[in-house]
């Protein structure tokens, strides 16, 4: 279990997917992401952030 975190929101989200995963995701282009790994960046971002236009974090909203 992973725990990604945005310390700017005092938010994080809870994933089973490993750390080496998800940086091997976020490496890849956008364009080059099959639509599991969009739905999970989208997912991701929306519980970290959710407020659209904040560039608070990465692509999945995380900032440490």
């Amino acid at each position: 279990m992973t725990t990604i975190t945005n310390t700017f929101h005092g938010t994080e989200y809870k994933t089973r997917k490993t750390r080496q995963d998800i940086d091997a995701m976020l490496n890849k282009h956008p364009a080059d992401r099959t639509d599991t790994e969009k739905a999970f960046v989208r997912r991701c971002k929306s519980a970290l952030c959710g407020i659209a236009g904040c560039t608070c974090g990465n692509d999945i909203g995380e900032r440490n």
